[in-house]
């Protein structure tokens, strides 16, 4: 599918609309890689960064939107990250959030609106800002401790943008999963929603549709899935018990019914399985 030959593609996606993929590949080394994408049908290639000294990262997909994705790029400025809107098919582009403050991370909602962003504090925290709508005022939601600042951060929005989800270890010695209201005070009623006694928690796993998070992962000694939505708990036991090592979900489709899953090992290589979820 692809004609690269002089580096090794280190990542590649499907795009939403199945009909392309997506790779990241940088020049001679330069690790300032652009973002290319391959028409199945025509087998054919076209580089959407063309830029010289840019570099580039995928921030997103969406199975709403099959023909557009998400990219933070520092054309504009080489110190400062945006996030740019892309058409896969025409290459067209769209600044969505111009980060003219140099924001570490910037959080986007279920429409595409970036509504949190974070930055560094002189004591070497971070301050947390959202905004209710693109076109509403920045506002303070919450400060993280320069203690804090390794294992809190926020994750994302609910499905309906009410909601703001956090891995945060405020005020506890290991990282929990938090949900606040995202709007102006919301960060003083936090709900925890899982948290364990013995080390941070490492990963979430969400319903494609919903975006709702289904089960949480903690690695103590290995990476251990804890259920929080019983619908799902058929398909994490029958996952677990296809092979040994620690599974990772890498893929599904769009409506579920197929998993491709990566089961990482301590004495050989990852092994691929192909889950049916209907069967």
């Amino acid at each position: 599918m692809t004609a690269s030959t002089d580096r090794p593609i280190r990542w590649h996606s499907w795009a939403m609309n199945s009909k392309q993929l997506i790779f990241l590949l940088d020049k001679n080394g330069d690790e300032n890689e652009h973002v290319f994408v391959v028409d199945i049908a025509n087998q054919t290639t076209m580089d959407l960064t063309p830029y010289d000294k840019v570099k580039v990262s995928l921030a997103g997909q969406h199975r709403d939107r099959p023909d557009e994705i998400l990219v933070r790029m520092n054309k504009r400025n080489p110190q400062n990250m945006d996030i740019v809107k892309f058409n896969t098919w025409t290459g067209f582009s769209e600044i969505v959030f111009e980060n003219q403050g140099g924001y570490l991370s910037m959080i986007k909602d279920h429409q595409w609106v970036v509504r949190c962003r974070t930055s560094y504090t002189k004591d070497g925290g971070q301050l947390v800002e959202l905004r209710d709508s693109a076109t509403s005022p920045w506002y303070e939601f919450k400060q993280i401790a320069m203690q804090d600042v390794m294992n809190t951060q926020p994750l994302s929005f609910s499905k309906d943008g009410k909601t703001l989800r956090f891995m945060d270890a405020t005020g506890r010695d290991k990282s929990a999963l938090i949900y606040m209201p995202a709007r102006k005070g919301g960060a003083d009623h936090p709900v925890v929603v899982f948290e364990s006694t013995k080390a941070d928690i490492s990963d979430t796993y969400s319903d494609q549709e919903t975006k709702e998070i289904q089960a949480v992962a903690v690695n103590y000694l290995r990476n251990e899935w804890f259920i929080l939505d019983q619908a799902v708990k058929k398909d994490f036991d029958t996952v677990a018990a296809l092979d040994h090592g620690d599974p990772h979900i890498v893929s599904q489709t769009l409506d579920n019914s197929k998993w491709i899953v990566a089961f990482e090992k301590d004495n050989g290589p990852l092994n691929y399985w192909l889950y049916n979820s209907q069967t």
